[in-house]
């Protein structure tokens, strides 16, 4: 998408990789992504439920943000 001219990401949800995936890969996919991204000097919105079993990854993957919003 970033190389078609798009300069936005949005993905609806990280939540649901975890069905699919262990957590220590969505870390990793999600900071290639994001570093993608940045290299093209474009903008992504990462959606995750804030779930309490969940809180790790959530954390693993702040990190790889430059902002990190909490709605309630």
């Amino acid at each position: 998408a970033l190389n078609s001219g798009f300069n936005f990401i949005i993905f609806d949800s990280v939540t649901t990789l975890l069905v699919y995936q262990k957590t220590m890969n969505i870390g990793k996919f999600i900071a290639n992504i994001s570093n993608k991204v940045s290299i093209k000097n474009g903008r992504a919105l990462f959606y995750v439920l804030s779930l309490a079993e969940q809180k790790a990854m959530i954390q693993e993957i702040s990190v790889a943000m430059d902002k990190v919003v909490s709605l309630e």
